[in-house]
């Protein structure tokens, strides 16, 4: 690689850092707006909205006013997504706690139930958003289309959850980066993610 080469590189890649640092404080401010328990639905469709205008290349554009409209467009329709999250969410975890507090091959059973759930949840909430961004259906649309896809294409979507691991795992181990970056950087690659599984798709159709 030369040095124009590299410069570029290094460029890009600054510049990549940057955007997800200030999408990273745009989105907790406008969670912090929304109470955080109304706030972080819209702002995580404003920010998968956003990252998706970056990864396509569309033409430059104001962030935090592209962020605030898409974040007051979103805000009423946004509560059934977190209302589902939120509630199917709980819902699990009470169950998790209660099989686990048991050691019958009944509890045992529902244990391993609940831990499938579990991940198909987390699918749903890694595809959900991305996927609303890309189609602008119904939420309940989009989360019938998210476990279609997932099942549909299984090995993008173990990547997908090893992927969010492992950066969950960076997160953990470098102080500060979460409040830094995290959001952004599990939304990048939830959007990623959800992209090659869009395209594989289209490729499969065609």
């Amino acid at each position: 690689m030369n040095n124009q080469n590299l410069r570029e590189t290094l460029y890009h890649l600054s510049d990549w850092i940057m955007r997800l640092i200030y999408l990273n404080l745009l989105w907790i401010a406008f969670t912090l707006l929304g109470l955080v328990l109304f706030g972080w639905a819209p702002a995580s469709i404003a920010a998968q909205t956003i990252l998706r205008k970056w990864m396509i290349s569309e033409q430059p554009f104001n962030t935090l006013q592209f962020f605030w409209k898409t974040y007051r467009k979103e805000f009423m329709n946004s509560q059934k997504a977190n209302g589902f999250i939120l509630f199917t969410g709980s819902l699990l975890i009470i169950d998790l706690a209660f099989f686990m507090s048991g050691h019958t091959h009944l509890f045992i059973l529902g244990r391993f139930f609940t831990a499938q759930l579990i991940v198909v949840f987390i699918v749903i909430c890694l595809y959900s958003f991305s996927f609303y961004t890309h189609f602008q259906m119904s939420y309940f649309v989009v989360i019938k289309t998210s476990i279609k896809l997932a099942i549909k294409h299984p090995l993008n979507t173990i990547l997908t959850l090893l992927g969010l691991l492992s950066l969950c795992c960076v997160l953990y181990l470098v102080p500060g980066l979460i409040a830094l970056c995290g959001s952004s950087v599990l939304g990048l690659w939830c959007m990623y993610r959800s992209m090659r599984v869009l395209n594989q798709s289209q490729a499969v159709q065609n």
